[in-house]
């Protein structure tokens, strides 16, 4: 599989002028055998003589019938000049402290397993979920700018113990690479603290066509950039 991506500022700009846009990229992504899969992104971006460069590599592998895992890495590299963005929807925007003319890499690894239907018990009896996510401060794609220089990790375990009844629990580690250096404000703002640990405990239960909802979640924070905590949560 291999796809590829041209986008100009002006459709005709080959005949009228020079272009001032240029975006292209290409994607590849091979099946090995039934289990294995790899794949391969490209893409750069042109735009008022500056650069922008992402490249990365994927794989996927099935264990087994029931759990698949993923891997990816990637790398930018920019020499764009500052960035800005807005926290209160435009009317004033920050300057990002994100130093484009350095290389950022980004690291992404899931587990998924359906174990409850390889134990033989069948749907949703027992499902494991876990990640890895690293991205650093100079990783510079826009859709990662909230998670620029943090590290989380987290997993999911989900047990229906009856037909109506379903519990699931979930753990979050959060963490700043440097909270109080060179990274970018938009991180803090998503993450309120130089690090966040979250446990959610969730109780479904189903009857006829409604379903109840109990959650208890408990959050640790370290070096808090909110002068007030949020307490421990009890939902219904």
């Amino acid at each position: 599989v291999a796809n590829y991506e041209y986008k100009s500022q002006d459709a005709f700009s080959l005949i009228n002028e020079d272009l001032d846009t240029l975006a292209g990229g290409a994607r590849f992504s091979h099946h090995l055998n039934d289990h294995v899969q790899v794949g391969a992104t490209y893409a750069k971006e042109v735009k008022d003589q500056s650069n922008h460069i992402l490249a990365g590599v994927d794989s996927t592998v099935k264990l087994g019938n029931f759990t698949k895992m993923t891997v990816e890495l990637a790398e930018t590299r920019a020499d764009s000049s500052s960035s800005f963005i807005s926290y209160n929807g435009g009317y004033d925007y920050t300057e990002l402290l994100v130093n484009n003319a350095d290389k950022g890499n980004a690291f992404r690894w899931e587990l998924n397993s359906l174990l409850g239907e390889f134990l033989g018990r069948g749907p949703e009896f027992l499902d494991l979920s876990a990640y890895v996510r690293m991205i650093d401060k100079n990783f510079s794609p826009a859709d990662g700018l909230f998670e620029s220089g943090s590290r989380k990790y987290g997993w999911e375990v989900g047990h229906r113990w009856s037909p109506s009844d379903k519990l699931r629990f979930i753990y979050e580690d959060s963490e700043l690479e440097d909270a109080t250096g060179s990274i970018n404000a938009s991180s803090r703002n998503e993450l309120t603290a130089s690090r966040v640990q979250n446990f959610t405990t969730q109780w479904v239960h189903e009857f006829e066509k409604l379903f109840f909802f109990t959650e208890y979640r408990r959050q640790n924070k370290k070096n808090s950039f909110s002068l007030v905590d949020e307490p421990d949560a009890i939902t219904a």
